[in-house]
């Protein structure tokens, strides 16, 4: 027969293997000679999910002062477990008060209490923006700041990041991004904004693109944001034309947005504004300098609903050129829809004008439609297609113009590889219709790869 001492060890050894059944048998033998084995015992039942049982042997290990801070931390999660949340909430204040209880369990009971409180306030969906800042985040930033260098606080610091991009809550983060294409373009002219003649000029090229976002939640009763960008890029053709060299610039692009999200339970409806401003430098061949090609200030205002997305925009374009000076406005409608978690489409209708105060033959009025299809092939490679018909009226210009039109199409293939780098390819084919076939009709095929290095969030 046992003694009680090895019936003690035994139960102790069991435990360690896991046979929770076996372990309470012992340790019942001895929990009157060695009162810690109620702590035991209670860990015992815990492991065979017999919560009510378990719950009283940690009461009783609790009222014996044997590793109490524990033993309330095990009530309060079975508190939790069998929905007993006010009792659960008592429990882990008891341990997060007593700065006498070990560190790590402090922080636990602390960032328990957040979830249930957050829990509790999403189930009768009444979160907000105002309630996220006022009630919920303190809670979690507490238990961070209890021992902000344990593992525990990295779990609950991105918790509380999420969360603030969630409920639009102080600074959200920022983001860079780095791509890097390479291709062959058929007709580098009529990348320009607004030709006036229509030359054939094939040229490989390099456009390297630089760009830095960050947002911030506002501090206003409703859930908005704002967010602050940057960027510059540089295109480079590699051929030695005067004609094509004249398109290697750089430019530089700032811009300020801000979003509205009446209802956090329904983050798909949204209004979005933008202001932005633009700035390009073109090669001044004679002097082997940049100098000032064009410039614009523009602004949109759009609204999302579901898979719908309405927009308006406009632009004034100012070119080195006054010839070359226009306004522009922009009247669009983004529909998308998956049928799948492998097919994704985007159909986009836009209604756009024109307005050139000294070239006035350049005036238009265009209507475009344009499809999108994406189809998953693997987890993060995505076979890509679109096609597009604009038609343009030259309502100023018809008898040598006439109505013109413009269909462009394109296939590729994008992989995400990871955080770090994706890599598209794509061909590119436009062509433009018109009565006038000299100055405005033209193709275009465009060949690129695309490496976009690095796309990083920082807070």
């Amino acid at each position: 027969s046992f003694s009680a001492e090895d019936a003690r060890l035994v139960a102790i050894a069991l435990f360690k293997l896991n046979k929770f059944k076996e372990s309470a048998r012992f340790a019942k033998k001895v929990v009157s000679i060695y009162p810690e084995m109620y702590f035991l015992l209670g860990q015992s039942y815990f492991g065979l999910n017999q919560l009510k049982k378990s719950f009283s042997y940690f009461k009783q290990s609790s009222k014996l002062e044997i590793k109490k801070d524990i033993s309330l931390f095990y009530m309060a999660r079975i508190a939790m477990e069998t929905k007993r949340n006010k009792l659960a909430v008592k429990l882990f204040n008891e341990i997060v008060d007593n700065k006498t209880y070990d560190l790590q369990a402090r922080q636990n009971a602390q960032h328990h209490k957040a979830k249930i409180l957050y829990q509790a306030y999403t189930k009768r969906s009444i979160i907000s923006h105002t309630l996220f800042k006022k009630k919920i985040g303190p809670v979690f930033e507490k238990a961070f700041s209890l021992d902000p260098s344990s593992e525990q606080a990295e779990i609950i610091k991105s918790e509380i990041e999420y969360f603030k991009k969630i409920y639009r809550s102080g600074d959200l983060g920022g983001s860079v991004n780095f791509n890097q294409q390479l291709g062959n373009n058929s007709n580098v002219i009529f990348q320009t904004v607004s030709p006036l003649t229509n030359f054939t000029s094939n040229s490989s090229y390099s456009a390297t693109a630089l760009s830095y976002q960050h947002r911030f939640g506002l501090p206003l009763h409703f859930p908005a944001e704002m967010s602050v960008n940057a960027g510059v890029n540089y295109n480079h053709h590699f051929k030695n034309n005067s004609l094509i060299k004249r398109f290697d610039q750089v430019s530089g692009q700032f811009g300020i947005s801000g979003k509205l999200t009446p209802n956090l339970n329904q983050p798909n409806r949204s209004w979005s504004g933008t202001v932005s401003f633009s700035y390009s430098a073109m090669d001044n061949q004679l002097r082997k300098s940049l100098i000032y090609d064009h410039q614009t200030i523009g602004a949109s205002i759009s609204k999302n609903k579901k898979r719908t997305t309405l927009q308006a925009s406009g632009f004034i374009f100012n070119s080195y050129l006054p010839s070359n000076d226009f306004y522009f406005i922009q009247m669009l409608g983004l529909f998308k829809k998956s049928n799948s978690k492998n097919t994704h489409y985007l159909l986009q209708t836009n209604l756009d004008g024109s307005l050139y105060p000294i070239s006035k033959e350049l005036n238009t009025v265009d209507f475009n439609i344009n499809g999108t299809l994406n189809y998953r092939l693997r987890n993060t490679q995505f076979f890509i297609s679109s096609l597009g018909l604009k038609t343009i009226y030259p309502y100023q210009n018809k008898e040598a113009r006439g109505i013109e039109f413009l269909i462009n199409g394109e296939l590729g293939y994008n992989w995400s590889i990871n955080n770090w780098l994706g890599i598209t390819t794509k061909y590119t084919y436009s062509k433009k219709q018109s009565k006038d076939k000299i100055n405005f009709a033209y193709d275009q095929s465009i060949v690129s790869i695309d490496f976009n290095i690095f796309n990083g969030d920082f807070l």
